[in-house]
């Protein structure tokens, strides 16, 4: 398959189900082999602008110098997850005398 005028084995599209959301994923492979390495590129977040189409030729270029599957992701915004994380801070604790 040719993918940005550069010839890899396959690129897949799928849609995945995250927290009740739908998000984009592609998987990028240069070989058959199985047990390969894999590199997960996760892009952007809440205040990133593009889309799963923004990091194609990083990832292309890492499956040909790396020889790892790469599984990216479309943006996802990390304010819909944000009722399942627990952020803690130092500044939070009062200091110990």
């Amino acid at each position: 398959m040719v993918f940005l005028n550069i010839e890899i084995l396959n690129v897949e599209n799928r849609k995945i189900e995250v927290n009740g959301t739908k998000i984009n994923i592609r998987i990028f492979s240069d070989s058959n082999e199985n047990n390969l390495p894999l590199l997960v590129n996760f892009h952007g977040g809440g205040w990133v602008l593009g889309d799963i189409n923004q990091d194609n030729i990083y990832n292309v270029l890492d499956v040909i110098l790396t020889a790892n599957l790469v599984l990216s992701t479309d943006q996802i915004d990390e304010c819909q997850f944000l009722k399942h994380s627990v952020h803690i801070s130092r500044a939070d604790q009062q200091p110990q005398n």
